[in-house]
């Protein structure tokens, strides 16, 4: 302003309009700003598009001092006026200058594609003469990969385990930000946390972040068939999810025997059928024992059971029973992981000892 009076008193008096003239354009390149603010999205998620906008509200002047910055580091901005006059002129980045408002609002504009932790993250700050507003924006992002594996080595998507046995199964997350969560799922749904262990956050030599889990279960056979997975995941709106490959349990275990009895009584001549089914999902061999003697006239029928289990359906068959079948029968089958058992007892009763028995209780 001081400038505005010397360049007056300067002015010679036989030109007062071009003096006044001057004072014009000069009072209409002054910054007249009386605000300065910026709206910014809810939520700023890795890969997606986002919008910044600076608006200043102004009486008067030109706005070639505005500029962005994003933490300290000046950027370039696509600039839209309202109620203004849109200059031709254009700025060496090819971006529009030059615009003169009468009592409006000028809006500096950043759309930014695809955004990522570079050129998202930080402090957003609006400057214009004296005056500037700032947002600190954080950008969301989701998991870049996540891996499932079992410690034993294997390689294929269904994991062999013996009954009884321990596995550990590990769950990585690599991406540029640390996990918010790491959840587990079977069969059965999630899995609890308590049965989760060494949870681990770290730099990956990638320069992102490597986020570990390790679940250790003793596995039995009604795990069989059992599928495993891990997710990955952000909270917050728009919030990005990873599921890692599933790992199926297939449990080798020992056969399991069912009987259709233990105990049978019946008399000579009469026809006796004896059924076990065997369930294995191993290969099984199956044999009978009479009084510990082996013996071979036993029948085998083989069907698929449920839950990936093969049931086996072996049969001993007398046409006519007599005294000598008595005695305890022993059915074992046997695959490469163990052994089962299971006993019928058969008692044959004689007819004449039965007539005999009938007439003294009579007497």
């Amino acid at each position: 302003m001081n400038w505005c009076v010397k360049h007056i008193r300067q002015t010679r008096p036989t030109e007062p309009v071009k003096g006044l003239l001057t004072l014009f354009v000069i009072l209409w390149r002054l910054p007249f700003a009386s605000s300065v603010s910026i709206t910014a999205p809810g939520d700023v998620v890795a890969g997606r598009p986002f919008t910044l906008q600076c608006k200043i509200t102004r009486s008067a002047g030109d706005m070639n001092g505005t500029a962005w910055y994003l933490n300290r580091s000046r950027i370039y901005a696509t600039r839209v006026c309202t109620s203004s006059i849109q200059l031709s002129s254009q700025s060496p980045a090819g971006l529009p200058r030059g615009c003169q408002l009468v009592n409006g609002e000028e809006v500096y504009t950043i759309t930014i594609q695809n955004v990522t932790v570079d050129t998202g993250r930080g402090r957003w700050l609006c400057s214009y003469a004296d005056m500037s507003a700032s947002v600190s924006l954080d950008v969301q992002v989701g998991p870049g990969s996540i891996q499932l594996r079992v410690d034993s080595g294997q390689s294929e998507n269904t994991v062999t385990v013996n009954e009884n046995s321990t596995v550990t199964f590990t769950c990585n997350a690599s991406e540029s930000s640390p996990v918010s969560t790491l959840s587990w799922y079977n069969n059965s749904g999630p899995i609890a946390a308590a049965e989760i262990s060494e949870v681990s956050s770290q730099r990956s030599p990638n320069h992102g972040y490597l986020t570990t889990q390790r679940y250790t279960v003793r596995v039995d056979r009604y795990q069989d068939g059992d599928v495993i997975r891990c997710e990955a995941q952000r909270p917050g709106k728009g919030n990005s999810k990873r599921v890692s490959p599933s790992l199926i349990l297939d449990v080798l275990y020992a056969p399991e025997i069912t009987c259709n009895t233990t105990h049978v009584t019946l008399f000579e001549g009469q026809r006796l059928k004896i059924s076990c089914d065997v369930t294995s999902n191993d290969d099984v061999v199956i044999h009978w024992y009479q009084s510990g003697r082996r013996i071979d006239n036993a029948v085998t029928t083989n069907s698929q059971g449920p839950a990936r289990r093969d049931v086996t359906m072996s049969t001993v068959e007398f046409e006519s029973a007599d005294a000598k079948i008595s005695g305890v029968y022993q059915i074992e089958a046997t695959n490469s992981i163990g052994s089962s058992t299971r006993e019928i007892t058969i008692s044959v009763i004689s007819i004449v000892f039965y007539l005999k028995i009938l007439n003294m209780w009579q007497k």
